[in-house]
């Protein structure tokens, strides 16, 4: 963005907070100026009106030209309308944007032009939105207004009491359902938004099953016994498959032998309720097949690690099987073999299947375990290996992580430290080795913590921020007015303590700190002083940084000259002799950045003050 057209902006924003200069005072400008051209000419004097300057979103305005004078030509100029601009006598422009906008007319002809600004003469208010959440407690429910743009609200909670409070808590005397009603006004129009509640009271948990002990696989059907109204079922078998569930009536299997706690928690909108019955069910010892095996070329040596079996039968899947133990077996063919191994004792039978792919090396392939990798210090995250072929061996390492290495083919890491940190597999067998490696897979960071500095120049502060690790910035400068930039400059209208509020957030969380801020003077930009003189000109306006000042009709033999930027701070001052009332003194701003600049000029309590652009 180019440095001249950020600072126009800034500029324009500064006049918004109460810095900009009256209409009647500009006007009493332009017209002393054009006193002193009169003599080449008859000048136009611009003059206009709206026939409204206050509406809701699209406001429409007739503006109607008012100038005196021979003229030739109209410029005008509607910040946040549309158009943007206009030639037309009475134009007609929409604002479709909610704000308090500035209007420009200047009328010239052969003799020259004249120009009138109205500042903040249009405001465009905005239509209420209607919203509201709202958080039960049995039947008691706080309600939280998230509605927009709104100047008061009208509550009606269902059971005929209504409440005019931002964010009401009300008590409901039964259970049932209702439906609430929130109206959110403002001086434009009414929004509604409604929404129905059921409200209950905790449910009491309890259950039963169709069996508790026998042989694994062990199957079993789970009842609900629970009394109440329940909403949800959070059920958690140790030992079984699967883990959880979320259904009334769950089917679990148990593989493992062993006892083992279940646990039910029922939830309604009113609270919820655990039951817990320990060691619950008994898994007599089942068989578990399993085993591992090496693959040497085209022979397979089998080791056999199936618990509580008494005997075992090998189906290689080409044709030939095996009872002994831990077999050796030779494949004919090359390719993919489903080797089945079944465990069997009194209890029943089970089997184990694995893929043996003979001499054929491995593919690398990982994934974290929920698919997230963002998160905040201590980053706990569990890799799962998805690599494909017989692995023998896993090689981790894990930049920035606890531990940085695993041979694990599962393992879990945790980050202490914040950065952006990439993870690398190695996975071998006897025919092979593979790697994968993902750059900035993992992202670590901390909990923000905001914190900022301020320098004070006259009534205007300007804002350091020296947060860590936020993202985004939220300030709350203490007297109504609020910004999301980093780094803000915010001007006073009125002397006196602010406390200032800044918010730093991330996906962590947010953090806020508080400072107060002293404004103990405001500048006097007005330009209606008691300083008498009847010409003050700076041309050419805008600049390069070269210009000239003029001023007649002086009554002092010295003035003092400041030269302000926007953000208040003083880059130039001088002392200017006054010769029979008259000052013609040249400025050099050439090594200054362009923008735009405020000149005071007086002497003593007498202040007078103009801005000018340089480009």
């Amino acid at each position: 963005m180019p440095r001249t057209f950020f600072y126009l902006i800034l500029f324009t924003l500064l006049y918004s907070y109460g810095i900009s200069q009256s209409n009647e005072n500009l006007t009493t400008v332009n017209e002393t100026s054009n006193d002193a051209f009169a003599a080449s000419g008859s000048l136009p004097e611009a003059e206009f009106m709206a026939n409204v300057t206050i509406g809701c979103t699209p406001l429409t305005v007739q503006f109607t030209d008012l100038s005196t004078g021979e003229i030739s030509a109209r410029d005008w100029t509607f910040t946040g309308g549309n158009p943007a601009v206009s030639s037309e006598i009475n134009p007609i422009v929409v604002y479709e944007t909610a704000g308090t906008y500035d209007v420009a007319l200047v009328v010239s002809n052969s003799s020259g032009m004249d120009e009138m600004v109205k500042f903040a003469y249009i405001t465009v208010i905005d239509r209420p939105i209607a919203n509201f959440t709202f958080l039960p407690d049995m039947l008691t429910v706080n309600f939280q207004n998230t509605s927009m743009d709104a100047d008061s609200l009208s509550w009606n909670f269902g059971d005929g009491e209504l409440s005019m409070e931002t964010d009401p808590t009300h008590t409901y005397s039964n259970e049932g359902m209702y439906t609430v009603t929130l109206i959110a006004i403002n001086g434009c129009a009414s929004d509604t938004f409604t929404l129905d509640l059921n409200l209950q009271n905790s449910p009491t948990g309890g259950f039963g099953s169709d069996k508790q002990v026998g042989c694994s696989p062990l199957m079993i059907q789970f009842f609900d016994q629970s009394s109440g109204t329940v909403d949800t079922w959070e059920w958690a078998f140790e030992g079984g498959i699967p883990a959880t569930s979320d259904i009334e009536n769950p089917l679990v299997i148990f593989d493992i032998p062993g006892m083992y706690n279940v646990s039910l928690i029922t939830t309604n909108s009113a609270g919820s309720d655990t039951t817990l019955l320990e060691d619950y069910i008994t898994v007599l010892e089942d068989p578990i097949a399993d085993f591992s095996f090496e693959v040497f070329l085209d022979s397979v040596s089998f080791t056999n690690t199936s618990q509580f079996a008494d005997s075992y039968i090998w189906i290689f899947d080409d044709g030939d099987s095996s009872t002994l133990e831990n077999p050796s077996h030779i494949f004919e063919e090359p390719g993919i073999y489903n080797v089945e191994l079944i465990a069997i004792n009194e209890c029943g039978e089970v089997s184990q299947v694995f893929k043996i792919i003979p001499a054929i090396p491995p593919t690398a392939e990982f994934a974290i375990a929920d698919g997230n990798g963002n998160g905040c210090t201590p980053f706990v995250v569990e890799f799962i290996d998805n690599s494909e072929g017989a692995i023998s061996t896993w090689a981790w390492t894990f930049e920035g992580g606890d531990p940085m290495t695993s041979n694990s083919p599962n393992p879990t890491i945790t980050y202490n430290d914040i950065g952006v940190f990439k993870v690398e597999l190695i996975v071998t067998n006897q025919f092979g080795i593979d790697t994968m490696e993902m750059d900035s897979l993992i992202f670590v960071t901390n909990q923000p913590q905001a914190d900022f500095t301020f320098i004070v120049e006259s009534n205007t502060v300007t804002f350091q921020n020296t947060s860590s690790d936020g993202v985004v910035h939220f300030w709350d400068y203490g007297d109504g007015s609020q910004a999301t930039e980093f780094e803000s400059t915010h001007v006073y209208d009125t002397a006196g303590a602010y406390t200032i509020q800044l918010v730093a957030v991330n996906a962590c969380g947010l953090d806020t700190t508080v400072q107060e801020v002293t404004i103990e003077a405001i500048i006097n930009t007005s330009t209606n002083s008691l300083l008498p003189f009847d010409l003050l000109s700076i041309f050419p306006n805008p600049n390069n940084g070269q210009f000239q000042l003029q001023m007649e009709g002086l009554q002092t033999n010295v003035l003092e000259v400041v030269l302000l930027n926007v953000l208040g701070q003083t880059i130039l001052e001088r002392r200017i002799a006054v010769n029979n009332g008259l000052v013609n003194e040249q400025f050099n701003l050439n090594s200054k950045n362009a923008g735009m600049f405020l000149i005071r000029i007086g002497h003593g309590d007498n202040l007078i003050s103009k801005r000018f652009l340089v480009y």
